[in-house]
């Protein structure tokens, strides 16, 4: 007769519900809707909720209550403990551990892929964060750039907006950037120097 041991297949059927809510690296869409997808099933509730979020929890907490049972049986002192800190154990297990997974999948790709590239190759424009902002009742634009540093060491690199069909006169602004930083760069145009006023202006990254 074979044991059922409880904590491995609970391990296994939680992992299987995580893996729902994972994205791969690039992609907007989790591994769940995908899958859903793929064989027509529906991804939205009428109220608006996910689908594949419903199912994910539903198989992640039947793991856990299948791990639950193992401690129960094999380590009632330590299931003990566990319950005082439940409400944590299952926000972090449900919620906060997809999010960071899907944090560090995306930046290991992104560290990968810039690994090879120096200078401003190395510089990742996040054009979907940046925003461009009316001041002084339209008469001054604050542009708000989102650069992304992946070189091994800090560089200045050289913001270059050419002459185009959104801007008049060209411009040019430097950045600083540390090793690895996130940094948000602020660059203002008055209403004169601009053509269209929607969105950022286009610009390329010079080292």
């Amino acid at each position: 007769m074979i044991k059922t041991s409880y904590h491995t297949l609970g391990a296994v059927i939680f992992i299987w519900g995580l893996v729902l809510q994972l994205k791969w690296p690039g992609q907007d869409e989790t591994i769940g809707h995908q899958l859903f997808q793929a064989y027509s099933i529906p991804v939205t509730a009428e109220i608006g909720v996910s689908y594949v979020w419903i199912v994910s929890i539903i198989i992640q907490v039947s793991g856990i209550l299948l791990f639950l049972k193992w401690l129960f049986m094999e380590h009632p002192q330590i299931l003990k403990k566990y319950m005082k800190f439940e409400p944590v154990f299952l926000v972090v297990l449900l919620f906060a551990i997809p999010f960071v997974i899907n944090s560090l999948l995306s930046t290991s790709a992104k560290t990968y892929i810039y690994a090879a590239e120096n200078g401003a190759n190395a510089i990742e424009y996040l054009e979907s964060e940046c925003t461009i902002e009316e001041q002084d009742e339209g008469n001054l634009y604050e542009c708000k750039i989102i650069l992304q540093n992946y070189e091994h060491q800090s560089q200045q690199v050289t913001l270059h907006f050419p002459v185009s069909d959104s801007v008049k006169k060209e411009k040019q602004v430097t950045a600083y950037l540390q090793v690895h930083e996130k940094k948000e760069i602020r660059v203002q145009f008055t209403a004169d120097e601009l053509t269209a006023f929607e969105g950022v202006p286009e610009f390329t990254i010079q080292s």
